[in-house]
């Protein structure tokens, strides 16, 4: 009883001590808040949702000042945010892996987003394969069937060179291969490109929000990247694309966000279609092997008061 007692008087504190924060948030920057990780979500305790249409208990997440006033400006309100939680460090790793190796994984990936509906068994040959192919996928699988992401892993070795192998249905896996790892590996590359030009204390992401436009229409981001007082709004795609390039054409006029701050990344398509496609549509077309150049380039224009030009 004295344990259930102590614990209900914690929890009562953490709800007063978020609603005074609410009410008066802290002024200027935390050392936490500077870290780019840490913008994509911050916890509780600041505006970016509207209160009074939120449901009891719904978790209230603070939003980096400059993207939230590049969203309101344009009449955009926030609805939700998703929280990080303890596995995102290890998620955040695995797709690392997956897109700094894409080219040598896509064939497995392939096949493991064709089988995981229904957790089905599938075999993919290595034996006409380099050994450093070999490796790469091997250590994938391995990574994956310890998260549970695979339900089964087996590898023989030569002559066969086959990876055995059954896809987990788990809802995790589910979303980590029909997308989430493309996500994740984009924001992973604007850290990197942002570390490298020490502008993590200037800068901030805001990945994955619920938001809701100026007609009322519903509608998910996958990540707005401000660099001081420069903004990009990222979209990834590891799908068919053509049902998408219109629709976020549409919605880059309503940013107000130009054809160089407007990206959609995909994968599996080649640099003369993504040309052919930026040059069709208002935003900058790109594949997942060339983002990272991309963004890099367009970050050290900006620094140096440079129009960004061809790579």
């Amino acid at each position: 009883m004295l344990e259930t007692h102590e614990q209900e008087i914690l929890a009562r504190l953490d709800r007063i001590i978020a609603l005074l924060e609410r009410i008066a948030p802290p002024q200027g920057p935390t050392p936490q808040a500077a870290s780019v990780t840490h913008a994509i979500v911050s916890p509780p305790g600041s505006a970016g949702q509207d209160l009074d249409t939120e449901p009891a208990g719904a978790p209230v997440y603070d939003v980096d000042p400059g993207i939230l006033a590049l969203l309101e400006g344009r009449g955009i309100r926030i609805k939700t945010v998703p929280p990080r939680n303890a596995a995102d460090r290890t998620i955040d790793s695995l797709a690392q892996y997956v897109g700094d190796n894409y080219h040598r994984v896509k064939d497995l990936l392939a096949k493991i987003k064709r089988t995981m509906q229904r957790g089905d068994t599938f075999v993919e040959s290595l034996q006409e394969r380099t050994q450093e192919d070999v490796t790469v996928n091997c250590q994938l699988c391995t990574r994956l069937h310890a998260l549970a992401f695979l339900a089964e892993y087996k590898y023989e070795k030569s002559p066969k060179f086959l990876i055995r192998a059954r896809s987990a249905s788990l809802p995790a896996a589910q979303k980590f291969f029909s997308g989430q790892w493309l996500e994740r590996f984009i924001a992973l590359c604007v850290q990197r490109v942002l570390e490298r030009r020490q502008l993590l204390a200037d800068s901030a992401l805001l990945a994955n929000p619920q938001i809701i436009l100026p007609n009322g229409n519903d509608f998910e981001l996958d990540l707005i990247v401000r660099v001081r007082d420069d903004f990009y709004w990222i979209e990834a795609k590891t799908g068919a694309y053509q049902d998408y390039v219109q629709k976020y054409s549409r919605f880059a006029r309503i940013l107000g966000l130009d054809y160089v701050h407007s990206i959609m990344v995909l994968t599996d398509v080649s640099n003369e279609c993504c040309d052919s496609l930026s040059s069709l549509f208002e935003m900058t077309v790109t594949n997942a092997e060339s983002f990272e150049a991309l963004f890099a380039h367009s970050v050290d224009c900006y620094l140096s008061g440079r129009a960004p030009g061809g790579l």
